[in-house]
């Protein structure tokens, strides 16, 4: 959780892995990141977006492998790290 009680992370485990959909939010409470996982590994679509809540990127995984990127998104004005 932020200082001013915004969340930064959501964040499912199961037996000591990431399991399921996460979320990173940016300072301004817009979210950041979506992703999922399966086993712990990246799975399926994993979507990011700029603080001014434009789509950014957009990436998909199999088995944890990156299959597919998209980020020919115009006009971001912020990029921060999947």
């Amino acid at each position: 959780m932020r200082p001013n009680g915004n969340l930064e992370y959501k964040e499912f485990y199961k037996d000591g892995e990431k399991e399921g959909e996460q979320f990173h939010w940016h300072r301004n409470a817009r979210l950041k990141s979506r992703k999922f996982y399966k086993d712990g590994k990246l799975e399926g679509e994993q979507l990011k977006w700029c603080e001014n809540g434009q789509l950014m990127s957009k990436y998909f995984f199999k088995n944890g492998n990156r299959i597919y990127h998209e980020d020919d998104y115009e006009d971001y004005d912020s990029y921060d790290e999947l």
